[in-house]
């Protein structure tokens, strides 16, 4: 993993943990830019994954969900704010077998952290932290990144892992002001799934609702994500 020059760089030693990804130390070569190693995960992504298998279940989305729960409150509780959670960024320690969930370790934990905010940061080439797909409303008003960010951008990889599609369609290209607004006419979002019983969906809309509202403050966090 490469970081451009404008990034600030900080080895983060408290994050120990069974749901993040082992940090093995910064490479710095003369005249390049410094990229980090990390410990092999033999599972891939979680993008890999889907690609793989197809969409996943309520229960599975929430088993997910739960382990990069565990990662959130271990960085969060050290002032750590992961800034860009994705499918991407979701590694497996290896492939699971049919039927059965991943075991989850979440990569580039609080690894980089960009000066400025994503709306600044779409006007400078290498200066953006975050996908725009899975990045909370705040940011896209040009707001930093706080835990209630990364509650959302769970929310939203749990959103996608059920459907297959992120909340808003093109939130790569648009312009921020209009991913913005897209967003408020589509939250609180719906999961509609076959083969699901009522009560299991009424449940997970009810729990991404509290996780992706619009407002920071109206939204749970990450222990009470977990728990629900």
């Amino acid at each position: 993993y490469n970081f451009p020059e404008n990034f600030s760089l900080a080895f983060p030693q408290e994050l120990h943990h069974p749901n993040i990804v082992k940090y093995l130390g910064f490479v710095h070569r003369t005249g390049h830019s410094p990229y980090l190693l990390t410990h092999f995960e033999e599972g891939g992504n979680l993008l890999d994954q889907m690609r793989r298998q197809g969409k996943f279940s309520i229960r599975h989305a929430v088993e997910v969900g739960r382990q990069v729960c565990w990662a959130l409150e271990k960085g969060h509780a050290q002032g750590i704010i992961h800034r860009d959670l994705k499918p991407e960024n979701l590694l497996l320690a290896e492939l699971p077998l049919p039927g059965e969930s991943p075991v989850i370790r979440v990569a580039y934990f609080g690894i980089a952290k960009v000066r400025g905010s994503l709306n600044a940061g779409l006007t400078r080439a290498g200066a953006f932290v975050g996908t725009p797909q899975y990045a909370a409303p705040e940011q896209f008003l040009g707001e930093p990144a706080s835990d209630k960010a990364d509650v959302y951008s769970l929310g939203a990889v749990m959103l996608f892992l059920m459907t297959a599609r992120p909340l808003v369609k093109d939130a790569n290209v648009l312009a921020s002001e209009d991913v913005y607004t897209s967003l408020m006419d589509a939250l609180p979002p719906v999961v509609e799934k076959s083969g699901e019983e009522q009560k299991d969906l009424d449940r997970i809309n009810q729990i991404l609702g509290q996780a992706m509202a619009l407002l920071p403050d109206d939204r749970c966090g990450v222990k009470e994500l977990d728990e629900m």
